[in-house]
């Protein structure tokens, strides 16, 4: 009885390492996935007043966070060759973006940490625009 619970260990053992090495040979690797940028905070009704405002500016963040995914989506899929780079790259600007604001807007409301976003949102969709238009180009 022991003999055959061996066997059986061995060769689902060989089994598994004969799936590994046809995983790791495979000349087609999983298509890269652009990240997602995700925020963290609870929305508030946009409408007059600070509250008001803080939630208009923080639906901005989200909007443009959904082109910013779109853009990062496209890109890509125009470049999948490029695509590895490109993901360390927008990994890279996140964290950027994360703690310029948090440094910047440090025991404010979050009224100005929803603009310093806006802010850098704004300047990063130029560059993926143009970064685009050089992987479709």
């Amino acid at each position: 009885m022991r003999t055959k619970t061996l066997v059986a260990v061995v060769v689902g053992l060989a089994a598994l390492m004969i799936v590994a090495a046809l995983w790791l040979a495979s000349d087609s690797p999983s298509a890269p996935v652009a990240p997602r940028l995700v925020e963290t905070f609870h929305v508030a009704p946009c409408r007059p007043g600070l509250v008001g405002a803080e939630g208009c500016a923080e639906r901005r963040v989200l909007r443009l966070d959904a082109t910013i995914n779109r853009l990062r989506a496209e890109i890509v899929n125009a470049a999948p060759y490029a695509a590895r780079d490109f993901i360390t790259a927008e990994r890279s600007w996140y964290d950027a973006r994360e703690r310029t604001c948090a440094a910047r807007t440090r025991g404010v409301e979050s009224l100005a940490s929803s603009r310093c976003l806006i802010n850098a949102d704004l300047l990063h969709l130029s560059v993926l625009v143009e970064r685009l238009d050089d992987a479709a180009g």
